[in-house]
């Protein structure tokens, strides 16, 4: 029984261990660079994304003060806002990875409310599809969008 008890403690203890260096550890300025670079690449240079804050959040990530620009023209230096966040939380279920189907999750805040997302793609030929979306909104603050 005691042999038990130690053997469940060790792995407590090393689940917290893990968690608290993955917390403190978590390369959060290269994330968001990585992040901004990808959105400015895949969309062929025409939005951009300025974010803070990013942290690990389960099998994905937060982010806070999310904005995306539209740049635009390539010679023209200015931009556009099209979407604000407060925050953001995205998370990506591993079985569907798995099944090269991803299905993301998360949430959004836009002001004063909030939205739940869940989004099924999938993957074909490079390709990423969306199959599926669901949204939920909870006092969703239209006046403050608009």
């Amino acid at each position: 029984m005691k042999r038990l008890l130690l053997v469940l403690l060790a792995i407590v203890w090393f689940v917290g261990v893990l968690y608290v260096t993955w917390r403190v550890t978590f390369p959060s300025e290269v994330v968001a660079e990585n992040i901004k670079w990808q959105v400015y690449r895949l969309s062929d240079e025409e939005f951009f994304v300025e974010l803070s804050d990013v942290k690990p959040w389960g099998l994905g990530l937060s982010a806070k003060n999310v904005r995306i620009f539209e740049v635009m023209g390539y010679r023209d230096p200015r931009t556009e806002l099209r979407f604000a966040m407060e925050a953001a939380r995205l998370r990506v279920y591993p079985g569907s990875l798995l099944a090269r189907a991803p299905v993301v999750s998360g949430r959004v805040q836009l002001g004063s409310g909030l939205v739940d997302l869940k989004v099924g793609t999938s993957i074909s030929d490079g390709m990423v599809a969306v199959t599926s979306a669901e949204l939920e909104a909870d006092s969703f603050p239209l006046a403050e969008i608009a």
